[in-house]
């Protein structure tokens, strides 16, 4: 299930949830089109493993301003 979240962390990206489920991908200005619509299509997915690991882990990743969002 975690396939697109290990794919766009093998590239190089940070990818953090916010507790009102919006998507954080850093670092902003590497961001293609092509991943842009990668993580629009895999959103669903993203966001389960990203819950999933958060709750096995209490503690978060902080983000900065520099993050692109995708609510």
């Amino acid at each position: 299930m975690a396939r697109a979240l290990e794919t766009i962390r093998a590239a190089g990206f940070q990818v953090t949830i916010s507790d009102d489920q919006q998507l954080y991908v850093a670092p902003a200005n590497r961001i293609t089109d092509a991943l842009r619509e990668f993580v629009r299509k895999n959103r669903g997915e993203i966001v389960a493993s990203l819950q999933a690991e958060r709750a096995a882990m209490p503690t978060q990743g902080t983000r900065n301003h520099k993050d692109t969002v995708f609510g």
